[in-house]
């Protein structure tokens, strides 16, 4: 089955400009545990998706989104200038959903900025 990007429904504010990643019936997530460079919150889906072969969690293919991720250089307080972040080419791994927080305490995300 090849991996697809759903988008959430408009009427749902929190998730409007938002994907998701499905493949067959199962809807995928990252947890932190498999992604600890990366900001999950701020990280962009604008690439493709890649199944790691070989690779298997709960009995399913583990994913590979591609994307960018916004790293940030100096700053100093809370407020900083625009162009001080860069957006850099990045990938998140995917598990299936249903078999999140099996690995101890990490933060999740289903939905990515688009």
């Amino acid at each position: 089955m090849t991996p697809f990007k759903v988008e959430a429904d408009p009427r749902i504010m929190e998730n409007v400009g938002k994907i998701a990643v499905q493949r067959g019936p199962i809807i995928y997530c990252a947890e932190a545990v498999d992604n600890p460079d990366v900001n999950l919150p701020d990280f962009r889906a604008v690439g493709e998706i890649d199944t790691l072969e070989g690779q298997t969690f709960a009995g399913l293919p583990m994913l590979q989104l591609h994307g960018k991720s916004r790293k940030e250089g100096t700053r100093s307080g809370a407020y900083h200038k625009t162009g001080i972040f860069a957006r850099v080419s990045d990938t998140v791994r995917l598990i299936p959903y249903h078999a999140f927080a099996n690995r101890g305490k990490s933060d999740m995300q289903v939905w990515f900025l688009d």
